[in-house]
């Protein structure tokens, strides 16, 4: 199939379109798709890309042939789709699947096909977002704002295909999950993290992030966004966590710094519910959407995770217990020099800034829809403000920079 044809919407995933695309995998020999009946998935789910399962009808095709997959493409949703493009996570979710997906220890969907048209420089995305971070805010304002245009005008197209995982229970994030669920989650992301430990494997992939590319950029958002937070969750925030946007407006951006060291590994970057599958027989997870991939703390995964999917009646002895279970994991797959203590840190760093990348997101940036994605964020933000509500900011800073340093002494050895 010729590389520069790539569908730009759900419409163009033809028989003749999957036919090429199979022909391309060696799959075909003779045979063609006759049809294709194609089911919308993911509405008030996925806020960046548009999902859908597509089932097929074959002619001649051998029995490794799928019949079903999963297609993703970027989001028709405009603003949506210009903040994809200004933050590179259609191409960065391909370059997973193409460099990444058989590496990671954990279990992800497989990947039939994908193509796409690079973006010229987007080996060198980290430099240039750390240029524009040093710059005065007026003029980190006036990137975004031209970011925000560039990414409206950009048309590069791309798509990604598959493993349709319908045959295994997928999470929902406004349930909840059980505390069964969540070890299991746990146990995954011990692994994924475990294998990345401090290793240069990830210098080697531009497209892996630091979590600390942009955190002025960052704080800059959360500025502009608070009032609105206030405005619409204020009644559901304590007295706490009220503090806590306080002592984020000043040391956010230290914060961050913290979660990007000592410890470094891979980072899924939106680590929940809704991005997981349940396969019960086997035990296991299957994780998809790699858009938000980064390297950084394990333990932003882990308060992710926590902060988003954890059912209401979870208590703290719970959260306490899930907690001790993946970082015995870690300490089980090799990982060193890395005591409670440092996790335990870093655990409420990273669950301060899932609040702090929340309230940055009430903006226009960034489209929610309606009924499921306005009830997600609803269930989100009750969930974090009971799992931060414990969280003394006084001097937590000073912990974590000490546990760094204690570390530092004597630095765990690199993953292969």
């Amino acid at each position: 199939m010729a590389r520069t044809f790539i569908p730009e919407s759900l419409d163009d995933l033809t028989p003749e379109w999957l036919t090429h695309m199979f022909e391309a995998r060696g799959w075909l020999r003779g045979g063609r798709v006759v049809s294709v009946a194609t089911q919308v998935l993911g509405v008030g789910e996925g806020f960046m890309g548009d999902i859908a399962r597509l089932t097929l009808t074959l002619e001649g095709a051998s029995d490794e042939v799928p019949r079903s997959l999963i297609a993703k493409l970027p989001t028709t949703n405009p603003a949506n789709r210009a903040l994809g493009n200004l933050a590179g996570v259609y191409e960065r979710e391909i370059h997973f699947y193409q460099d990444l997906s058989a590496e990671v220890g954990t279990r992800t969907p497989e990947h039939y096909y994908s193509e796409m048209d690079p973006t010229p420089g987007s080996q060198h995305a980290e430099a240039i977002a750390r240029f524009i971070d040093r710059l005065p805010r007026l003029l980190i304002r006036f990137m975004m704002w031209f970011g925000r245009l560039l990414g409206r005008l950009n048309r590069n197209r791309y798509v990604l295909m598959i493993e349709d995982l319908s045959s295994v229970r997928v999470g929902n994030q406004v349930e909840g999950c059980s505390l069964a669920d969540a070890k299991i989650a746990l146990r995954a992301a011990a692994q994924m993290h475990a294998r990345f430990w401090n290793s240069p494997r990830l210098a080697e992939l531009p497209w892996v992030m630091p979590v600390d590319v942009s955190p002025r950029l960052f704080q800059l958002l959360f500025d502009d966004c608070r009032e609105a937070f206030l405005n619409r969750y204020g009644p559901r925030l304590t007295a706490r966590t009220r503090e806590q946007l306080d002592w984020l407006a000043v040391h956010a951006v230290e914060m961050i710094g913290e979660l990007a060291g000592p410890t470094r590994t891979l980072i899924h970057g939106d680590f929940r519910l809704d991005n997981m599958f349940f396969d019960d027989a086997a035990g296991e997870i299957v994780l998809f959407d790699w858009q938000s991939s980064l390297s950084g703390s394990g333990a932003f995964d882990v308060a992710y995770f926590l902060s988003a999917s954890l059912r209401a009646d979870a208590s703290a002895e719970d959260e306490t217990k899930l907690l001790r279970e993946y970082h015995a994991e870690l300490l089980r797959l090799g990982v060193a020099d890395y005591p409670y203590e440092m996790f335990e840190c870093e655990y409420k760093l990273g669950m301060l800034l899932v609040l702090h990348r929340l309230v940055a997101s009430v903006s226009d940036l960034i489209d929610f829809g309606e009924e499921r994605g306005l009830a997600l964020m609803d269930t989100w933000i009750e969930g974090l403000v009971r799992r931060v509500e414990h969280i003394d900011t006084t001097s937590l800073l000073q912990a974590a920079a000490a546990q760094a340093s204690e570390s530092a002494k004597s630095p765990a050895p690199a993953s292969s």
